[in-house]
């Protein structure tokens, strides 16, 4: 039995090994984001201040995946499908709302302040970016200085903007959806992250979640 215990040596081997597969999943799933982003601007009839900010927003998320670091702990499967309304809320905004060269011009406002918003929060988390909830490094600083979760808060301000071209009950009900999805999401991120005595502490200092002083 003792010769079939692994080595240091192979232990270290398969962590190399998974690092590498980890790399390689990383850099498809960048070339995919960035794959996706040409063909949409590619059929796009006409380009609005709306497209580019959804290029911009791709290319940075296009960017993080091939350089974030490895995971330190996952979340439980439960949780990552908890997670998945919020991941695909704004795609299915963008979906609903009209063509974005007929939008109203506060809701293009409003759509490029919150990519703004989203990029720069992204940017701040740099190699610790994560599409489902995991446990990376904990960042402090920037705009998460303020709250704990303000990608999340950038994101719900474009949906909003999809909401007002939607209108009527339609938009409303897509707001308030959004927001549930997101709210469920910040939840189990919470959980998982108050896990971790840096987190905690971080959390006990910045209180506000989504909006500083209100939640």
């Amino acid at each position: 039995m003792d010769a079939l215990a692994p080595t240091p040596e192979t232990a270290l081997d398969q962590g190399r090994v998974t690092a590498v597969a980890e790399r390689l999943l990383n850099l498809g799933l960048a070339g995919s984001v960035l794959w996706w982003t040409g063909l949409s601007l590619q059929m796009a009839t006409a380009w609005a201040p709306v497209h580019v900010a959804i290029a911009g927003l791709n290319l940075t998320v296009a960017v993080l995946l091939a350089t974030r670091e490895s995971e330190q702990r996952a979340a439980a499967w439960t949780d990552i499908g908890l997670c998945l309304p919020a991941v695909v809320s704004g795609g299915l905004a963008l979906k609903l709302a009209a063509d974005p060269t007929a939008w109203p011009l506060i809701a293009q406002m409003m759509f490029i302040i919150g990519s703004v918003g989203a990029v720069g929060s992204l940017l701040a988390l740099g190699k610790s970016f994560s599409v489902m909830p995991g446990v990376r490094s904990i960042v402090e600083t920037g705009p998460y200085a303020l709250v704990r979760h303000p990608a999340y808060a950038a994101q719900f301000l474009m949906i909003l903007a999809c909401s007002i071209v939607v209108s009527g009950p339609w938009g409303i009900a897509l707001a308030v959806a959004s927001f549930a999805t997101l709210a469920v999401r910040i939840n189990v991120e919470e959980r998982l992250l108050l896990k971790e005595p840096q987190y905690a502490a971080y959390a006990a200092r910045v209180t506000s979640r989504f909006v500083p002083g209100l939640w």
